[in-house]
């Protein structure tokens, strides 16, 4: 994901249809980014980032066991905001 030129507003992003119940991120456990522009200034192309993360159950799980009933299962989002530091 790159940074559209001249945004500098936090953005949020959920990723959807995890499986698993109990995730690193419900305790806390921020996402990992890589960085191009970081790597080239400074060396640091991975690093944990993101502000408010949550992991909770979907609000879709219910709609995708509506669609296949003899399976169902648990989907949980992961949702996190993230502000770009660079253009």
């Amino acid at each position: 994901m790159s940074n559209p030129e001249g945004f500098t507003d936090m953005i949020r992003i959920n990723i959807v249809n995890f499986t698993k119940g109990n995730s690193l991120f419900y305790y806390g456990m921020k996402p990992s980014f890589w960085s191009y522009k970081s790597n080239l200034k400074n060396g640091l192309g991975w690093f944990h980032g993101g502000f408010n993360v949550e992991y909770d159950i979907s609000p879709y799980h219910v709609e995708i066991n509506k669609m296949n009933p003899h399976k169902p299962k648990s989907y949980y989002v992961m949702s996190f905001d993230f502000k770009f530091d660079y253009e």
